[in-house]
């Protein structure tokens, strides 16, 4: 992520691999977006329970953030 005072940060591991969900401040009026990297590298594939935990991680990083700034936010999975 670029070098930007980051709001929030949380990480959480799915299998072998460590996501890491963080959310830049976002500007006045600006729309925020949060960055997921992968630690030690993008995986390819997850199985069904590493989705889980993914999803698991990834909902409760979010309700942090929504929470630390007071908005709302809405995740589709496809």
């Amino acid at each position: 992520m670029a070098a930007e005072a980051a709001v929030l940060s949380r990480s959480w591991t799915v299998g072998r691999y460590t996501a890491t969900l963080t959310v830049p401040r976002p500007k006045h009026g600006a729309v925020a977006a949060a960055v997921i990297e992968w630690d030690p590298d993008v995986p390819q594939r997850l199985t069904d329970e590493e989705m889980e935990q993914y999803r698991r991680g990834r909902n409760a990083a979010l309700e942090a953030m929504s929470k630390a700034l007071g908005i709302r936010a809405a995740v589709i999975d496809l």
